[in-house]
């Protein structure tokens, strides 16, 4: 799998070199000559596919760069000629992407250090020869169960939770007590939604075909399935903004956007830019609300290895 930054860098410069008057065929060509490591290598490959006859849109998506939903936007983009445009909507597209991430590595030192502590707490107890190594990995296994549950339960959309479950046990869903999809989950989901639409849109799909093909983005089946009107109303020959705010998910905060934008004649670049505009305003929320975790992890860190330590001390003196 091809890294963020990577995609990024390659599809950039394939934008700059498609300006640059290069013929399609080309670029990749092109962007391999002009570049070194990882990024060259990924291009070479490219350009190797193309001179056996591939497309672009094809030798990308071989190499990893585009995923089939891309291969066929980008395609499209090389019909209609706007394929700089496609390009450089899709490298500002993984530099979203590359954001989008940062905030899991607020926590992820913390985690570390918990999970180091997890270990290392019953040690002592083993070591010395107190209790059995089945007694360990029990009283590590079972914190650790604990833990990776609890942050499934938070980060996957509790009505599809519920929907599969559902299914999988032949239980009616309003007997599975869950709690409702996050606002969190939803702005993620849509946010991505309409990211794609402006993309598909600007690589010359219409309005109706890129709802269709970019609700296939979205993972929360319950989400995608509210979705399923866009489409419809569109067909009804409603504007894209008026069919999109019937979804139920839909968050109201974005409406006076979304209609200033397509009132201003910019929706497509808006819709591009709506992800990366939601990360640049919740960079502050996302800060503060990794604080609180934060110093809970240590915390809990801070007890287990004292705990180890106070273990140990009494185990290496005789005392149980």
């Amino acid at each position: 799998m091809i890294d963020l930054g990577i995609k990024r860098e390659i599809l950039q410069k394939l934008a700059q070199a498609h300006k640059a008057q290069i013929e399609t065929e080309q670029l990749f060509y092109n962007v391999a000559k002009n570049t070194v490591g990882d990024v060259k290598e990924t291009a070479t490959q490219a350009a190797i596919l193309i001179k056996k006859g591939h497309s672009v849109a094809v030798a990308g998506m071989e190499v990893g760069l585009f995923t089939a939903l891309e291969s066929r936007a980008i395609h499209k983009a090389i019909e209609e000629g706007r394929l700089s445009s496609a390009l450089l909507s899709f490298s500002n597209y993984y530099e979203i992407r590359s954001k989008a991430l940062t905030h899991f590595k607020h926590l992820a030192p913390y985690g570390f250090v918990l999970l180091l502590a997890i270990l290392i707490a019953p040690l002592p107890d083993l070591v010395l020869g107190s209790t059995s190594s089945i007694y360990y990995v029990l009283s590590t296994a079972l914190p650790l169960s604990f833990i990776i549950t609890l942050f499934w339960v938070l980060e996957h959309p509790r009505k599809a939770f519920r929907s599969r479950l559902s299914v999988a046990l032949s239980v009616p869903q309003k007997i599975i007590k869950l709690p409702a999809v996050g606002p969190r989950h939803i702005r993620s989901e849509i946010t991505t939604f309409l990211e794609y639409c402006g993309i598909l849109h600007l690589c010359g799909y219409t309005w109706k075909d890129a709802v269709g093909e970019a609700a296939t983005q979205v993972v929360n089946p319950v989400i995608r399935s509210s979705l399923s009107i866009v489409p419809t109303r569109i067909q009804r020959r409603d504007p894209f903004v008026d069919a999109v705010i019937q979804c139920e998910y839909f968050p109201e905060e974005y409406i006076d956007v979304l209609r200033a934008s397509e009132k201003a004649n910019r929706l497509d670049d808006a819709l591009i830019r709506f992800k990366a505009s939601d990360l640049l305003k919740g960079q502050a929320r996302i800060k503060k609300e990794c604080e609180r975790p934060a110093r809970l992890l240590l915390i809990g860190a801070g007890f287990l290895f004292a705990y180890g330590a106070l273990r140990f001390w009494m185990l290496s003196r005789g005392y149980s």
